[in-house]
């Protein structure tokens, strides 16, 4: 049986609304990894908006309880692989391009 002071250790911290605004930010900064990682070139804006929303959603509520914290920190790691991917490719195109141009 828990006891109250259990009670606390669990308890979310922070008004309904911040939680609220929390999980949303998290689940949003994931969506936004994945659209990343999935479009190829177009996909380089939604990985670096994935990434400001990690920075701000960590340092925001920095101590809280997230409920959607692994899809926050999922999110991040998506949003990195993403701009490296996306960078890559662009690298790969700027590259061959004036291979194609010589020719």
């Amino acid at each position: 049986m828990a006891t109250p002071m259990d009670a606390s250790i669990l308890a979310p911290a922070g008004p309904p609304t911040e939680r609220a605004q929390a999980i949303q930010s998290s689940i949003s900064c994931f969506i936004h990894a994945l659209v990343g990682m999935v479009l190829p070139v177009f996909g380089l804006v939604p990985a670096v908006s994935a990434l400001v929303a990690w920075i701000t959603v960590s340092r925001r509520y920095r101590g809280q309880w997230n409920p959607a914290g692994h899809y926050l920190k999922a999110g991040g790691i998506l949003g990195v692989l993403g701009i490296l991917s996306n960078t890559i490719l662009l690298a790969a195109i700027a590259i061959s391009i004036p291979d194609g141009l010589i020719k």
